[in-house]
């Protein structure tokens, strides 16, 4: 932006490079992006190692028990932010390993419905046992203890206003 352009309220001012690296918003979210990458690598190669399956299974072990019943491949695919085409090779690995199962949705013959197998429900236990202890050990425990609860709440609300800034998969 040149000299004598209106900013808009709150626009930062950042001329060069190091204006840009150091801008305490872009910071944070670095900060953000990095602490989060780091645990899910942490966290997830110990679900890869104790029980055999990604993250990326056990999360979508976690969105099927937090429903509570079948879900359309479509809503996984969005709560997962995959493609389609992602979230099908995901369920077919899953199916393959006897955790889910797919069924025809009985009101829409052309919805496929993802369902937990008891072996997934089991798994979805067992690997939610051990993440647990994780989450406190690496995520938790690392924070002060007046914090921690401040943090799970802030977590919380960044979640859902990423999630509701997301377009609308048809």
């Amino acid at each position: 932006m040149g000299a004598g352009v209106a900013r808009e309220p709150g626009e930062p001012v950042i001329a060069t490079a190091a204006d840009a690296a150091n801008e305490p918003r872009v910071v944070a979210f670095g900060r953000l992006l990095g602490a989060a990458g780091g645990l899910e690598y942490l966290l997830g190669r110990a679900i890869e190692r104790e029980f055999g399956i990604s993250h990326a299974m056990f999360e979508v072990l976690l969105l099927l028990g937090r429903a509570g019943t079948p879900l359309p491949m479509r809503e996984i695919s969005q709560a997962r932010v995959l493609t389609t085409g992602g979230v099908t090779r995901l369920v077919d690995r899953m199916e393959a390993a006897g955790l889910v199962r797919r069924e025809v949705s009985s009101r829409d013959g052309r919805v496929h419905l993802v369902a937990l197998t008891p072996d997934g429900e089991a798994m979805a236990v067992r690997a939610a046992r051990m993440h647990a202890c994780n989450v406190q050990r690496y995520m938790l425990d690392a924070l002060p203890e007046g914090d921690r609860e401040t943090v799970m709440k802030g977590l919380a609300v960044l979640s859902r206003s990423a999630r509701a800034a997301l377009p609308q998969m048809p």
